[in-house]
């Protein structure tokens, strides 16, 4: 067998041992799991009236509850306030807040004006009853449906001031009544504010 046979043959092994090493010190690529979905969490279902068995997926947000059709759940009946309640689960857990509405809300038969959701409590605002639901896998989002509207609402809720209308009730609410301190939050004057809120009065 030749030198140069030899000297191919060496350096073909030593070649194999070398990267056979570097493949055993490479670290394996860990690999992510795949994300499993649980059920979604905060549902609202209404439990009577016309809205009986639709559903509304809250998650992890705020949204209002009202007459006007820019509330996330419409309650197309006249006796209800525009924009009538509130309801928070950024926090982890659920509260309702009234909206200073002209009906009021009742959480679990009980007038009140807020306080924290537990899983099956209901929720009562002017005709309308819902059962709070910690998570489940309801298939509907009763938000994402057409929404009813009035005539008067209708133009109300088109008009693009509606929105720091319904901020200004927002603060006030929150603020329990405080003007100053809601007029501060929207840096706004006081007088603003009190006009702002006489476009929801009633």
């Amino acid at each position: 067998m030749s030198t140069v046979v030899i000297l191919l043959i060496v350096a073909a092994v030593a070649a194999a041992v070398f990267f056979a090493r570097k493949s055993a010190q490479t670290p394996a690529v860990a690999r992510t799991p795949a994300k499993v979905e649980g059920p979604k969490q905060h549902f609202l279902v209404a439990l009577n009236g016309q809205l009986d068995g639709k559903s509304w997926h809250i998650g992890n947000r705020m949204v209002t509850v009202g007459r006007a059709p820019s509330n996330y759940v419409q309650l197309n009946e006249p006796d209800v306030s525009r924009m009538a309640a509130q309801i928070d689960t950024k926090s982890g857990t659920p509260k309702v807040l009234d909206m200073n509405s002209a009906t009021g809300i009742r959480i679990n038969g009980e007038h009140t004006t807020g306080g924290d959701l537990s899983d099956g409590d209901t929720v009562t605002i002017g005709g309308q009853q819902f059962r709070y639901h910690l998570d489940g896998n309801f298939q509907n989002n009763a938000a994402f449906g057409a929404k009813d509207a009035g005539k008067e609402v209708s133009a109300t809720t088109m008009d693009a001031s509606q929105n720091i209308v319904l901020r200004a009730q927002a603060a006030y609410a929150l603020h329990k009544g405080d003007e100053e301190a809601a007029a501060n939050e929207l840096g706004m004057p006081v007088e603003k504010l009190r006009d702002l809120l006489k476009q929801l009065e009633g």
